[in-house]
């Protein structure tokens, strides 16, 4: 059985033998066993199908196990969050990277201009939704190992790179409202229209890649910027909306009545309704943890150094301050704080350090 991160509308076998998709779902469900953080990962077994067409199980597995654990890239997305930002995101920078051509000193109308206005009713976010499914489940295979050789080397920008590469294709082959693929999307929908341009590329996959990486200023520093906007766009949206994403993830992973003692210790800082609120903002991996008081003043003093030594190798951690006014602020911080004294190819400190999903409260 295989685990419930998958979606099983997109187990995608590549034409592997029986055989060799239960060796997939062996591979997938070892995974899912090793990384119980793994909460929703549709992309993950499309991914280690195609892996076993040019490799072993054992080493489709470490290869795969790399890819999840990687921290200095991102390859697959492992939460519903992270999956709505990641497609939020193309759809960002589409509006301003996904420009096909120009003619003389004007600027032709971007792709995402074009895919609004095609989408018609149904609006352009249904369609961008799909976006990872254009290039895992519709381009030919010879077009997606030649994209996925790509992948390993630079992780997920390269998915957003041939995203675009495939919108401003598809943009060329239905600016004309006399070609079939312009009939094709006004009459059976646009988003039915790029599955099946995908299905029948009509560019060869050097063509592809050189259209996704001849896109200019779409660099690796751009897209984290509009990924962590848009990240914290839709924390902060659950949070004043209470949206359903939230109550997914806090409600059934509350901490349990073992952890009530280290909660207990924490209660003077955080009541246990305060603490479960901050609970309930914690990406979804974290909260099937149980939390531990690594850290308190009344116990331990009020050495920094103190601190560090019993705080700065653990990942990752909740800081909660009060105040001599009795007011509570704090962060939570998601990677290591031994990171902070890591140095760059220079020598240089890290001006900052931790990611997307660190946030401050108050």
């Amino acid at each position: 059985m295989l685990p419930p991160f998958v979606e099983a509308t997109h187990c995608i076998g590549y034409h592997l033998t029986r055989k060799g998709r239960a060796v997939a779902d062996r591979v997938v469900s070892v995974l899912g066993y090793a990384c119980p953080d793994i909460t929703y990962s549709p992309s993950l077994y499309p991914i280690t199908a195609a892996l076993l067409h040019f490799m072993p199980e054992e080493e489709c597995y470490h290869c795969m196990a790399s890819l999840v654990a990687s921290k200095e890239k991102m390859f697959i997305t492992q939460t519903k969050l992270l999956n709505e930002v990641t497609w939020k995101t193309v759809m960002q920078i589409a509006k301003k990277h996904a420009r096909p051509y120009s003619v003389g000193a004007c600027l032709q109308k971007s792709a995402a201009q074009h895919l609004s206005r095609l989408s018609g009713a149904i609006g352009p976010e249904r369609i961008y939704a799909d976006w990872q499914w254009w290039i895992l489940a519709a381009l030919p295979f010879p077009h997606l190992v030649r994209v996925l050789d790509c992948f390993f080397h630079e992780g997920i920008k390269v998915f957003y790179r041939v995203a675009l590469a495939i919108l401003i294709l598809f943009h060329k082959h239905t600016s004309n409202q006399n070609s079939e693929w312009y009939a094709e999307a006004t009459k059976n929908g646009v988003d039915h229209a790029i599955d099946k341009f995908c299905r029948n590329m009509p560019v060869s996959p050097t063509k592809l890649l050189r259209t996704a990486f001849s896109i200019r200023a779409l660099s690796s520093q751009y897209i984290s910027r509009v990924f962590i906007k848009t990240e914290m766009t839709l924390k902060s949206k659950q949070v004043i909306t209470g949206s359903r994403l939230v109550r997914s993830r806090s409600s059934d992973n509350l901490p349990t009545s073992q952890s009530q003692v280290n909660i207990q210790m924490m209660s003077h800082t955080l009541t246990i309704r305060e603490l479960f609120t901050l609970w309930s903002w914690l990406p979804v991996r974290i909260t099937m943890y149980q939390p531990v008081l690594l850290y308190t003043t009344e116990e331990h003093g009020c050495s920094l150094t103190t601190f560090y030594v019993r705080v700065e190798h653990h990942e990752p951690t909740l800081l909660m301050i009060k105040t001599c006014n009795n007011e509570v602020f704090g962060a939570y911080c998601s990677t290591r704080w031994f990171e902070r004294n890591q140095k760059d190819e220079r020598g240089n400190r890290q001006a900052y350090f931790g990611t997307g999903e660190t946030f401050l409260f108050r």
